[in-house]
């Protein structure tokens, strides 16, 4: 069956296609003799679209979950500005009939690349306990694959396959020439800094058919996950002094900065202040560029209003790179 990619979609647009269910809600009528509609998200490597299913069955609403892949047949129609699908049926799509590479979008890396990239990098540190404790997680194999498989984000930035070797290579890229304009940075805890720091995003996302919290993730969150990961590996493995430990520690722990952003704490030393900007830029720079790259309207001068960033994008720069 021909895939109808949801960048595509138009208004009045009938659709018979597969997509991804990312959420799916069970919503009450504002008249409840009127009973439950499902309310979904779905989405596809191509961006995401709210859908309804006003007229729903039990079956629907027992077997229809986040996660799974469900053939859509409806019609897609503006609602408040926004393009949205009215569903008339749906079923359940079984997995020998998938075609996964419909639903995730992946970085422009293969995955394969993107490994030797973080092996390249674990090979630059000079300090030897830092070095060996690197290689001890990175050298499985294993991991390594799923490191570089694993998304950065559910939305917003770097969420595609591939996303969090690439996001974490590029906090390392930024962290390591800021360093170099201070005699005192520690260029090499900072490296570790760098690619552990969203190591806890390989247990917060699932990311079969689309990318979705795990309970893990919805309860202790990458940040507390990842700092137990590091913890335990350092303790098993002893290469780790315990001030280098403690300092790996924080820089997890601080990264995001803001208490209102979700850090533990805050960054108090130098290298946790470069660690959460190299990050920051990162994040808010492929925020930005992924807004551009995805905006529907082809043509003009500026993107749709984002209301994360609260504006508009401008492309009239450039216009003929997006």
């Amino acid at each position: 069956m021909e895939k109808t990619f949801i960048s595509d979609l138009k208004s009045g647009q009938m659709v018979r296609s597969q997509f991804a269910v990312i959420r799916r809600e069970v919503s009450t009528f504002r008249d409840p003799t009127k009973g439950v509609y499902l309310s979904m998200t779905l989405g596809d490597k191509s961006g995401r679209i709210e859908a309804r299913k006003w007229e729903v069955t039990e079956e629907e609403l027992r077997s229809i979950n986040a996660g799974d892949v469900i053939l859509v047949k409806g019609q897609a129609e503006e609602f408040r500005g926004e393009l949205q699908l009215n569903v008339q049926e749906l079923t359940l799509v079984a997995e020998e009939d998938i075609s996964s590479a419909y639903f995730l979008p992946a970085a422009k890396k293969p995955f394969e690349e993107l490994g030797q990239e973080v092996m390249k990098t674990v090979e630059g540190v000079e300090e030897t306990n830092i070095k060996k404790f690197l290689q001890s997680i990175f050298s499985n194999k294993e991991f390594l694959t799923l490191y570089c498989k694993a998304p950065a984000a559910k939305h917003i930035h770097h969420a595609y396959l591939g996303g969090l070797a690439e996001h974490s290579l590029e906090v390392n890229k930024v962290a390591s020439m800021v360093a170099g304009f201070f005699e005192n940075a520690d260029p090499d805890i900072l490296t570790a800094g760098s690619l552990l720091h969203d190591i806890g995003k390989i247990k917060e996302y699932s990311f079969k058919n689309a990318i979705n919290l795990t309970a893990e993730g919805r309860l202790t969150g990458h940040i507390v996950i990842g700092n137990e990961m590091v913890k335990s590996q350092a303790e098993k493995t002893g290469y780790l002094s315990q001030e280098q430990v403690q300092h790996l520690s924080h820089l997890i722990l601080s990264h995001h900065g803001e208490r209102e952003q979700g850090a533990p704490v805050l960054p108090q030393t130098l290298e946790a202040a470069i660690l959460h900007y190299a990050d920051l830029i990162s994040g808010k720079t492929n925020q930005y560029y992924t807004i551009l790259k995805n905006d529907a309207q082809k043509g003009e001068e500026w993107t749709k209003y984002d209301r994360l960033l609260q504006r508009y994008l401008y492309k009239g720069f450039n216009a003929e790179d997006f």
